[in-house]
C-alpha cells in the first residue's frame, strides 16, 4: 500500500488528471474497458511477469491491454 501512496503522491504534485478503479473481471477487459469508457489519454501499468506467458515483452495482462487500448499504453518495470 505505501507505494501506492508514493505514487499518489508524486501524481498529486504533477496535477495530473487520474483514477483509481477497483473492478473484478478478466484483468485486460476490464482496463481496456475502463479506459474507453473514461476517455483516457493513457494507461500507465506495472509489469509484474508472473504469468506462464509473461517473457521479456511484459506479462501477459501488459501485452494484452497494449493490443486492445485505443489509447497509449506506458508499461512501468
Amino acid at each position: 500500500m505505501q507505494l501506492i501512496e508514493t505514487a499518489l503522491e508524486t501524481i498529486d504534485a504533477s496535477d495530473l488528471d487520474t483514477s483509481i478503479l477497483v473492478r473484478t473481471g478478466d484483468p485486460a477487459e476490464v482496463i481496456e474497458r475502463e479506459a474507453h469508457r473514461l476517455d483516457a489519454d493513457a494507461i500507465v501499468m506495472g509489469y509484474k511477469g508472473l504469468g506462464r506467458t509473461s517473457n521479456a515483452t511484459g506479462g501477459s495482462v501488459s501485452r494484452a491491454v497494449n493490443h486492445r487500448a485505443a489509447c497509449r499504453v506506458v508499461t512501468v518495470r
